[in-house]
């Protein structure tokens, strides 16, 4: 199993996990998309998660000028995330999962640059929509609202997003156990 199965079967087996909670409890569902903006502990714990993974993508990077301040990186990596739940605290919830979906298309596109099946191009799409979505969420954070606020609230509409989303995330499923191999 290569990378790009991995990951694909991770992304759909999330997708299809989230989308089947909210296609069986619906109102709970709702409840926790509503709630979510503004949970600080979703935001804390998700700003940890971006920080550390920034910390290591540039711990990581080969950037030659980049090698003396190596643990300059481990100091300021725990400050900058005390720096962001203290001044960034507004939606923060929202703004650190478009973080993490910036972060996450890099995984996919250099998986997806090394195997050479056609259907690697959905995995592309995939990355490239959520890099969108990520900037829509880190610059205007109330957009989540304004997204999931028709259905949200809405018990029917709420499953037949579940319905459709548990579809893509099998799809996903799918295509990474037979489409990578």
């Amino acid at each position: 199993m290569n990378a790009l199965s991995v990951i694909t079967l991770v992304l759909g087996a999330l997708i299809l996990g989230w989308h089947l909670v909210l296609g069986l409890v619906p109102k709970k569902a709702g409840v926790g998309l509503t709630g979510f903006p503004r949970n600080i502990w979703a935001g804390r714990i998700l700003a940890a998660v971006a920080v550390v993974w920034v910390a290591f993508l540039v711990w990581q990077a080969d950037i030659a000028w980049l090698e003396r301040y190596r643990l300059l990186i481990c100091v300021l990596s725990p400050v900058a995330y005390v720096l962001v739940i203290m001044f960034v605290d507004e939606l923060l919830a929202v703004r650190a999962l478009g973080g993490l979906f910036l972060l996450f298309p890099a995984l996919i596109l250099d998986a997806a640059f090394g195997n050479s099946a056609p259907s690697r191009l959905v995995m592309t799409v995939v990355a490239y929509g959520l890099v969108i979505m990520g900037m829509i969420l880190v610059w205007s954070p109330y957009m989540f609202r304004k997204m999931t606020a028709p259905w949200a609230g809405n018990p029917r509409a709420c499953r037949i997003v579940g319905a459709a989303g548990s579809v893509l995330g099998l799809g996903m499923v799918l295509l990474g156990w037979f489409g990578y191999q």
